[in-house]
């Protein structure tokens, strides 16, 4: 059986190298430039000259070369022509096979240029610049709370959880993906759907933060349309998308409601392109608030089948408000990346309410960024 072994040696060598990273790229006089001109390439720029490191300007496939465009962006064909270069390339779109081939034309590109280099940054790096929506875990953290994440580890049923809740663990705390993107599920669906009908072939499928529906819909058509499914959803657009993406699946009811450990009444703040649920304040307008449940009173069917959480960090209040749910024996899926403290208390929580869950770590190429450990995701199985 596998051991939890934790090498805070590893972490510490793989912040040294992004440490000596950035040293080269401050020190050396070469013309720096950044593969892509996006949102994304725009923020990294910014990223670097708070580095004290100056961005010369961007590189662009040929096809996508502006007729506009200003002079500090360069084609791929112009910039390889061109001594000296140091090309940077952050991955902002995730470690999929396309961004892991992209990465091996392009470096092949600049070894055979004079003097150049080419350099991968993960946006692991850009946690402060707004680029994450997560917490990320420290060593310190991790050390702190070191048993409790053995405990954690103790509790997974096989080899690709553990190693994947290892190399999580050092994705986050070392700031770099690529190993744990190694690790990731080849599905095409934003879950693991063996996994979260495993022994189940009839009942109630509720898809908590259903966001636009993709997700419940691709539940649906996995099965046969053969189960019952609710989607919840309490953000206006999100509600009347995901209303929009189900209509033609009659099995399919759309609840407007948020998910917590009680009825109420909560802010929804909106952040980039998530939102999360937080508790009013004095300071507060309620007439924006929500509609929120917990689940034991939104959902009178005892034969729930699968339950699926993604909702932004509130992934352990509403476990909380589906007692009855867990202990009935509901397959799960829950996403455990959000806050730092994820990985211990969700899944040590749901085994305290039901003893007899088989516990599963995934990691989702499809589902997720893969870039920062999004779309981690805890199955607990029936037995």
């Amino acid at each position: 059986m596998k051991k939890f072994v934790f090498d805070f040696d590893r972490v510490d060598r793989m912040l040294l190298d992004n440490e000596e990273t950035l040293n080269l790229l401050r020190n050396d006089d070469r013309q720096i430039r950044i593969f892509g001109s996006g949102i994304y390439a725009k923020g990294l720029k910014d990223y670097l000259s708070k580095k004290q490191i100056t961005v010369n300007g961007y590189v662009v496939d040929d096809a996508y070369l502006p007729a506009d465009r200003k002079d500090d962006v360069l084609s791929l064909s112009e910039a390889i022509s061109k001594d000296d270069l140091i090309l940077v390339f952050g991955v902002g779109g995730g470690f999929t096979d396309w961004f892991f081939n992209r990465i091996r034309s392009l470096k092949e590109l600049i070894a055979d240029c004079n003097n150049s280099l080419f350099i991968v940054i993960n946006d692991y790096w850009l946690a402060d610049e707004g680029f994450i929506n997560h917490e990320i875990l420290d060593k310190d953290f991790v050390n702190e709370h070191l048993d409790e994440f053995k405990y954690t580890f103790d509790l997974l049923e096989d080899d690709i959880s553990k190693e994947t809740m290892l190399e999580f663990l050092y994705a986050s705390t070392g700031k770099n993906a690529s190993e744990l993107a190694k690790y990731a599920t080849d599905t095409e669906h934003d879950y693991d759907l063996d996994l979260l009908f495993s022994g189940k072939n009839n009942g109630v499928v509720i898809d908590c933060g259903a966001f636009d529906g993709e997700s419940i819909v691709q539940m649906s058509e996995y099965s046969g349309n053969r189960f019952e499914m609710i989607a919840l959803e309490c953000d206006d657009k999100n509600y009347a998308k995901c209303c929009e993406t189900v209509s033609a699946y009659p099995n399919i009811k759309v609840k407007k409601v948020g998910v917590w450990d009680k009825k109420a009444k909560l802010v929804l703040v909106q952040s980039d392109s998530s939102s999360y649920l937080k508790e009013l304040t004095a300071s507060d307008d309620d007439s924006d608030a929500v509609e929120v449940s917990d689940l034991d009173s939104l959902i009178d069917e005892d034969n729930v089948a699968a339950l699926v959480m993604d909702i932004e960090g509130s992934e352990l209040k509403a476990l909380h408000g589906a007692k009855r749910l867990i202990s009935n024996g509901a397959n799960l899926a829950v996403r455990i990346y959000h806050k730092k403290e994820d990985l211990i208390t969700i899944p040590q929580f749901i085994h305290e309410i039901n003893s007899e869950y088989k516990f599963y770590v995934r990691y989702n190429k499809k589902a997720g960024l893969c870039r920062t450990g999004d779309e981690t995701t805890l199955y607990a199985v029936s037995r």
